[in-house]
């Protein structure tokens, strides 16, 4: 698995960060999100807009955490010790 990992992540990097949410997932599938998956169910409006806006979210910290990394890069990059 963890070559699986590291491929996605040198390669997909934005596939890494999703792979990374979604590991850290908490909470259980509950039944209606089963049957969804499954296509037993079909989404109704609301519903729809619920998931989108936890999709966002969840986009919105993804992007958030690569402005962090990148900014972390900055500034290490400041601090690397000059040859003279």
């Amino acid at each position: 698995m963890s070559d699986l990992v590291g491929h996605l992540q040198q390669t997909f990097p934005g596939l890494y960060w999703l792979y990374e949410v979604l590991a850290k997932w908490n909470s259980p599938l509950t039944q209606e999100e089963i049957d969804i998956a499954t296509g037993k169910k079909k989404m109704d409006d609301i519903l729809a807009k619920k998931y989108l806006n936890e999709l966002k979210t969840i986009s919105r910290n993804v992007h958030e955490m690569f402005q962090e990394q990148q900014a972390r890069n900055k500034v290490s990059q400041l601090f690397i010790p000059f040859d003279l």
